[in-house]
Formats: structure tokens, C-alpha cells, sequence
């Protein structure tokens, strides 16, 4: 699924979906500046959405062989993703103690190469974008909800965030516990 299909669900769950159509038709009318704007924030919210999962509920992980120099520090904007926190440090010796500062750095009484496991927050995304950063974990209705939540909740509209944030938070726990997966029948026999 891409961005915009999961735009698309969420600008209809909040009856948007008349005002974003230049959108997701091509043969509507050019959007005005107000939509745009909408429209901007509309894909605040996904992006604001998948930085919270990815920090509060599906830790996206990454392993990197790093260097920590003479003086036990490693930069962490060196790193392929933007770092957030560290799931283990291992050197040639075993684990490796290290903790991150407010400098970006990481410090350590180690020096030398070590293997840095680390959660990071996925960069922003755009509307043509596939959106495959939790591995299918995942299904439409949970990014849906969310972005219709963050975006109630960007115009304080409480009421109505509250409502979907109930609805994002049963979805999400949905899939995380593994409920929402295909129905199969099981197999009858006869009963004597």
C-alpha cells in the first residue's frame, strides 16, 4: 500500500474526501492554497504516525559495525538511519557498555570495532511512497485510524481524536497479539 492510498482512507473516515479529490483524481481541479495546506498536514500526520510506532510500539532495528576511536566516542549521525536508542553493543571482547549523549555521541571505556544493534526513526515520507517500514505487521485500518487521530488532534478536536485514537489503539493491538489474520474453517467430520 502507498502513502496515498492510506491518505485516502483516512481523509474518508474523516468525511475529507470531497476537498482532497484534485488528490487522489487527475482529472479533478487544481487544489486551492487552503487544501494544500490540509493537504500538508494530512501527511504530517502519517509521518508524525510512523515516528510514534516506530519509538513507542515496533522498534525498527538495524545492526552496524561502528569504530569507537582513542577516546572511547562514536558519532552517531555517521549511521545509515537516524539513531533513537541502543539495543546492544558488542566488541570483540563480549558486550559493550555505552551510552549515548546529548552531543551525539556515543561514550564507552571501550576503543576499538564493535557491532551496534540500535532502534532508529525511519525518515520522513513523501505521497508516492510504498509504505513497507514494519515489515506487514501492520494492515491499512491501524495507519488509517492513526492519521485520522493525529490529525483531530492537530485541530483540537478532542472528541473526536479520542474516538479514533480508540479505534487505532484496538486495531494496533489487533495486530500486534496476532488476531487479525485470515479466517479458516476448520475441518468437519462426522460424528457417530
Amino acid at each position: 500500500m502507498t502513502v496515498l492510498e492510506l491518505l485516502k482512507n483516512a481523509s474518508f473516515y474523516l468525511n475529507l474526501d470531497d476537498e482532497f479529490a484534485p488528490y487522489f483524481d487527475s482529472s479533478s481541479v487544481t487544489p486551492n492554497d487552503e487544501t494544500k495546506r490540509e493537504w500538508g498536514k494530512m501527511l504530517c500526520a502519517f509521518n508524525s504516525l510512523i515516528k510514534s510506532i516506530a519509538t513507542e510500539r515496533i522498534p525498527l532495528t538495524k545492526e552496524e559495525e561502528i569504530a569507537f576511536d582513542c577516546n572511547g566516542e562514536f558519532l552517531l549521525n555517521t549511521l545509515a538511519e537516524k539513531f533513537h536508542s541502543i539495543q546492544t553493543i558488542t566488541g570483540y571482547s563480549g558486550f559493550v557498555f555505552a551510552s549515548s549523549s546529548n552531543d551525539g555521541k556515543l561514550k564507552s571505556n571501550y576503543k576499538g570495532p564493535a557491532v551496534l544493534k540500535y532502534a532508529y526513526v525511519p525518515a520522513d515520507f513523501v505521497v508516492e511512497d510504498e509504505v513497507s517500514v514494519f515489515d506487514g505487521v501492520l494492515n491499512d485500518l491501524v495507519y488509517s485510524y492513526g492519521i485520522a487521530y493525529i490529525y483531530c488532534e492537530m485541530y483540537a478536536l478532542y472528541d473526536d481524536a479520542q474516538m479514533w485514537k480508540e479505534k487505532f489503539e484496538k486495531a494496533i493491538n489487533d495486530c500486534m497479539s496476532g488476531v487479525v489474520r485470515e479466517r479458516v474453517m476448520r475441518v468437519r467430520r462426522w460424528l457417530n
